[in-house]
């Protein structure tokens, strides 16, 4: 017996329309109609959830037709090789995956171990240029400690006659990630502007301001007993800074 006479069979057994199958099923009614005539047949999975349906294995539905047997025959043979190809396709992806894996780490690793000094221009972002110096928030940098992808310390050092302003200067110390990546910035060390004048020209020194030069023009010109007695007692300029129009004088005394 055909596969589509015997599928009516079971369905009218089972008190089933075609519309009522396939809503089951989840198929359309015409393929129920389809099946029945002999016009195609259902395939391997289809045939599976029939017999659970009726309570019947699949031999017993499909042992009666050649026909479809050769024809599941033939898919099942397609589907083994489908399988090999999938499986062949999944190892060469695997190893395409490990290949490009090795070649980025020894790109990396290439990379960082080329690495043998860094330039002002790889902390461009955290610090700022001016005038050919390099500032961190304000203050002149003297140094950056940093560390290098293999461990080793390098040190960027910015010479103290760039800064003709006695500006705050500040060391500084680099610390970095696992993807050698700048993590933090830690200020080590501090040089003021007093501690600056103070190792150049000795003494002590102070700090006057002046909201215009020409108060500091004023007080240069001032005889009263106050000012003669600071000349007398060794008070010496040392150092004028201008700020917008206001004055910083430094002087050192004795």
């Amino acid at each position: 017996m055909k596969i589509g006479n015997k599928l009516k069979e079971l369905r009218v057994a089972n008190g089933y329309t075609q519309e009522e199958l396939a809503t089951i099923l989840s198929v359309s009614r015409s393929t129920i109609s389809s099946w029945e005539i002999n016009r195609t047949y259902p395939d391997l999975s289809m045939l599976v959830s029939l017999s659970k349906l009726y309570s019947i294995t699949v031999d017993q539905l499909i042992n009666e037709d050649e026909q479809l047997i050769d024809v599941l025959s033939n898919e099942s043979k397609k589907n083994h090789k489908f399988k090999k190809i999938i499986y062949v396709l999944s190892g060469l992806v695997f190893v395409l995956a490990l290949i490009a894996s090795f070649t980025l780490l020894h790109t990396n690793n290439t990379t960082k171990n080329s690495i043998q000094q860094y330039e002002w221009a790889d902390y461009a972002d955290y610090i700022e240029t001016i005038n050919d110096s390099y500032f961190y928030k304000k203050a002149f940098i003297s140094e950056i400690i940093d560390t290098l992808p293999n461990g080793a310390e390098t040190k960027l050092v910015q010479s103290p006659i760039k800064n003709t302003d006695y500006i705050t200067q500040t060391t500084l110390k680099i610390m970095r990630n696992e993807k050698n990546t700048i993590d933090s910035i830690t200020i080590l060390d501090k040089k003021t502007s007093e501690q600056q004048l103070q190792e150049k020209f000795g003494g002590n020194i102070q700090i006057e301001q002046y909201k215009t030069l020409q108060k500091f023009n004023d007080v240069l010109e001032d005889t009263s007993s106050e000012v003669k007695y600071k000349k007398k007692t060794g008070e010496q300029l040392v150092f004028l800074r201008y700020e917008d129009e206001s004055i910083t004088a430094f002087f050192r005394t004795d």
